[in-house]
């Protein structure tokens, strides 16, 4: 097990066993009196929970306590927890520890501690170059903060990217509903045959195309954009940067951007731009 990059195997521990809970999740729906009918609000997520058993090894209850204390002292600051035998990560802060349970007060102890953190897996990089839209697929099953770095090829004066911030609905069905659509309306030869489209009512499907409907879409603006200059917005820790400057860009957002569980559309209004895009996905 990793306390960061470091090896908790060097303080003589070993991970013994861990605990998980899902998500903490707060709900505001409720069911009013007198109604017939309850008020469904979505739910929002918080921390997770792990709980974590190390044995310690030690050649004397001296050695055992010293190394104890080591092991907390990296746990006072947020870190990135590698468990043994887990390809997921886990980052956050330790809330609680237990007293010393000294089985073998000469040789061994146990060490438990509780950590409130999120789950996410290795970062995932898609580009665009010369494109205006790509699919990405997010394998997490929560909403996965994004980072976006963005490098215009000329100077540009406006610059549009939808598909990384929406209107999430708080009392609709599933966020498939939600997600960019476009409307296939079918196109008739002129026997009557069907050249192109569905059925004969228009329906709303997912899908990779130009005619996409960014109803739901809040898009992130960029004005004044320097050929070259790479502009960073991460929506991990919220900052906003330019390469050549101190200053924060010119950039209208509703919020910080995000990608869905499973299939996000990205369109860029300009093709002489550089996009990538990283994330790791986010996991319940």
């Amino acid at each position: 097990m990793l306390i960061g990059d470091w090896d908790i195997s060097e303080a003589g521990a070993r991970q013994w066993t861990v605990s998980f809970s899902s998500c903490d999740i707060s709900s505001n729906s409720e069911w009013i009196e007198g109604s017939p009918i309850p008020v469904l609000f979505r739910n929002t997520t918080s921390f997770k929970t792990l709980t974590i058993k190390l044995m310690l090894n030690g050649s004397s209850r001296e050695e055992i306590l010293l190394a104890r204390s080591d092991i907390l002292a990296r746990l006072l600051d947020p870190c990135k927890l590698t468990l043994d035998h887990y390809s997921h990560y886990f980052y956050g802060i330790m809330t609680k520890h237990s007293a010393p349970s000294e089985l073998s007060m000469q040789r061994f102890h146990t060490l438990t501690f509780e950590f409130d953190c999120y789950e996410y897996s290795d970062e995932q990089t898609v580009s665009m170059s010369g494109v205006t839209q790509t699919e990405v697929i997010n394998s997490g099953n929560i909403l996965t903060p994004l980072v976006l770095e963005i490098t215009p090829q000329e100077d540009l004066d406006t610059l549009e990217i939808q598909g990384v911030c929406r209107k999430l609905s708080i009392t609709s069905g599933p966020l498939e509903e939600q997600r960019n659509t476009r409307t296939v309306t079918p196109i008739l030869a002129a026997d009557g045959t069907e050249i192109l489209g569905t059925t004969d009512d228009a329906e709303e499907t997912p899908i990779l195309a130009s005619d996409i409907s960014w109803e739901n879409d809040l898009p992130v603006i960029f004005t004044g954009l320097k050929a070259g200059v790479t502009i960073t917005i991460s929506g991990e820790n919220g900052l906003i940067s330019a390469s050549d400057s101190d200053e924060i860009p010119e950039v209208e957002l509703w919020e910080l951007p995000t990608l869905m569980s499973g299939s996000n559309v990205i369109y860029v209004n300009s093709t002489a731009v550089d996009i990538v895009l990283r994330y790791c996905p986010r996991y319940m």
